[in-house]
């Protein structure tokens, strides 16, 4: 329990004890001091009062005069310490008693001090004497003793208790404030209280403690700063070696993955060290062996043919030898032969690899067998060109169509008119002889209606063949030439004339009639009529006012012809897939899914432009042609 106690408490409670022990030890001491003191009186006096006692009663006993005997006796027992005398004869017959048995007190509280002597005269025994003396007295005054030394000790543990208290706070609270002080500097808390001046050693120890914590907090600050800088350079060092560390792994990897493409790629890789006598080949892959035919150790430490004018196509090496005296790259298709004499297209890639200097540290090929490319690419331009003369065909197809129904129309009405002048010139010979100037004039004049009508018809017959042979023809040679795009339009709108009247279309042209280019203009006739066609067939499905434009503009290095309508405009799922081809939406309609396909090749590859596409804002959609100025 003790232990648990602040030394303030331990101060007070020994302080406490050791008062006790002193000052009860003490007032035993002199409790015992007192009773021996006073018990030797008491011995003392009965050593007195025996020859007092003798010579008083000698006489009276030797004249047998008992009264006087019994009057000493009550002269001595008045005393306070003599509580009985008993004088006995010779014969120890009592001759008196003070006080009588009948006064005397019963039960003293201690013992008394009972004296025997015997009474004598000139060696003449006359009798005993026994004196009782009472101890009463000490009693009483030994326990006033202890009550006024209990006293004394309430009162002396009392200021002693005073005393340690204030001797606990003189000591102990300056220790508990420096203790506190101590454990505040150990939680990091230096701001030192003011405390009062003192100087002794408390004194001392406060002013220690101070100069301590100033220290400390100094020492701490300089720490916490240098732990700070500490933390920040091994922050700052630790996301550098994680960085360094993540880009090693991920350099590693990307070694690993490089590796791995690089051994297990379709086509041949290797490379050549350009430092090295001689640009030996230092790495091939496994593909090298299966596209030339030689083997990895037949080839590493040798030059490759590329550096030893070894490609038997002189149009390539040249063009190789041209990249490597100016530390190019290039790439060139020829056929080649097989280690085994097989002929089969090769496609060398050859570029530099330049790692610190500007100077080309190696030198890497890539080889590749585009036989079966070369083969497929054959048969796609043979499908293209089948494809857009089928195409093409089938856009004739519809101008034909349409311009026989178109042109039934004149002639008929040619027919019908050179019918009618035949009947009435039979007529007229007829009743010639009954002819009249007034049916004359008006022969005369039905018939001058009649011829015109047949010239008007005619010509407009004329004119739809004239505009569809230019067109047909244009196609059909697909020759370049100078054209003016406003004119040109113009014969493509007429001859488009019957197809449009029939899907109920009207067509308008902006175009700046300035504008005029060196095209090829059976394929831009085409690209045109398949975009005009298109339109008709899907653009147009719920609406009755159904509307075309031709728009053409021009800059100093292209030409921009839009063609737009106001139709449906196309689906966001089927806009990424238009210019796909055989992909078509209306192939319940006939549709194939080439057209606009065709249209794209032709512009990019026969027109040298581009062809893109849009939904418009208000309404419809928009095909822009880009072509090239010059």
């Amino acid at each position: 329990m003790l232990t648990s106690w602040s030394f303030r408490k331990k101060l007070i409670f020994i302080w406490l004890i050791i008062q006790i022990i002193v000052t009860v030890t003490t007032a035993f001491l002199l409790v015992k001091l007192t009773t021996d003191s006073m018990e030797t009186d008491i011995v003392y006096q009965s050593e007195q009062i025996k020859p007092v006692l003798s010579s008083a009663v000698i006489t009276p006993l030797i004249q047998r005069d008992y009264a006087s005997v019994i009057a000493i006796l009550k002269e001595l027992v008045s005393s306070d310490n003599v509580q009985e005398i008993i004088i006995e004869d010779r014969n120890g017959h009592l001759i008196a008693r003070e006080p009588p048995e009948a006064n005397r007190k019963n039960n003293p509280s201690i013992s008394p001090l009972v004296v025997d002597f015997l009474i004598q005269a000139d060696s003449v025994n006359l009798g005993k004497a026994t004196i009782t003396i009472s101890r009463d007295r000490l009693v009483e005054t030994r326990f006033n003793f202890l009550l006024y030394s209990a006293l004394i000790v309430i009162i002396t543990l009392f200021i002693f208790y005073l005393l340690a208290l204030v001797l606990s706070r003189y000591v102990t609270r300056p220790i508990s404030e420096l203790a506190t002080i101590a454990e505040n500097i150990s939680k990091d808390n230096f701001i030192f209280p003011e405390l009062a001046e003192r100087k002794d050693e408390i004194g001392l120890l406060q002013h220690a403690f101070k100069s301590m914590s100033n220290e400390i907090a100094k020492q701490i600050n300089g720490l916490s700063l240098l732990n700070a800088e500490l933390e920040t350079r091994v922050r700052d060092r630790t996301k550098s070696l994680q960085s360094a560390r993540d880009e090693l792994v991920q350099k590693v990897e990307q070694l690993m993955l490089v590796g791995a493409v690089v051994d297990n790629s379709y086509f041949s890789i290797s490379i050549a060290d350009l430092r090295s006598p001689g640009t030996p080949l230092i790495y091939v892959n496994p593909a090298f062996t299966k596209i030339t035919g030689f083997s990895a150790g037949e080839v590493l430490g040798t030059t490759s043919r590329v550096f030893q004018d070894g490609i038997t196509d002189s149009e390539a090496m040249k063009q190789i030898r041209f990249t490597l005296e100016n530390k190019l790259a290039c790439t060139v298709e020829f056929l080649d032969r097989h280690r085994n004499g097989e002929v089969f297209w090769n496609r060398l890639s050859i570029f530099p690899v330049i790692i610190e200097e500007n100077e080309p540290r190696y030198y890497v090929i890539f080889e590749d067998d585009i036989s079966a490319l070369k083969k497929v690419s054959a048969e796609r331009e043979t499908l293209l060109q089948e494809a857009q003369e089928n195409q093409r065909l089938q856009s004739l197809g519809i101008l034909v169509a349409g311009l026989a129904h178109e042109i039934n129309n004149p002639i008929g009405i040619a027919i019908t008119a050179t019918t009618h002048v035949s009947q009435t010139a039979a007529t007229i010979r007829k009743n010639a002889s009954n002819l009249t100037g007034s049916a004359l004039t008006d022969f005369l004049e039905d018939e001058g209606i009649a011829f015109q009508l047949i010239f008007d018809n005619l010509k407009r017959a004329s004119d739809l063949i004239r505009g569809f042979k230019d067109v047909a023809r244009d196609r059909s040679l697909d020759e370049k030439k100078e054209i003016n795009l406003k004119v040109y339009l113009q014969s493509i709108e007429q001859s488009l004339t019957p197809v449009l009247k029939k899907a109920k279309c009207t067509l308008s042209l902006k175009v700046d009639p300035s504008i005029s280019l060196h095209v090829n203009s059976g394929s831009l006739g085409q690209l045109l009529t398949n975009l005009l066609l298109n339109s008709t067939i899907h653009a147009f499905d719920g609406i009755k006012d159904r509307q075309l434009k031709i728009s053409g503009i021009q800059t100093p290095e292209h030409i921009f012809l839009k063609v737009s309508d106001n139709g449906n405009g196309i689906a966001e799922n089927v806009l990424p897939n238009l210019f796909t081809p055989f992909y078509t939406t209306s192939r319940r309609k006939g549709g194939t899914g080439l057209g606009l396909y065709i249209s794209r090749q032709i512009a990019t590859e026969v027109l040298h432009g581009s062809l893109s596409v849009e939904n418009l804002p208000e309404k419809g959609c928009e095909f822009t042609l880009k072509l090239p100025r010059h």
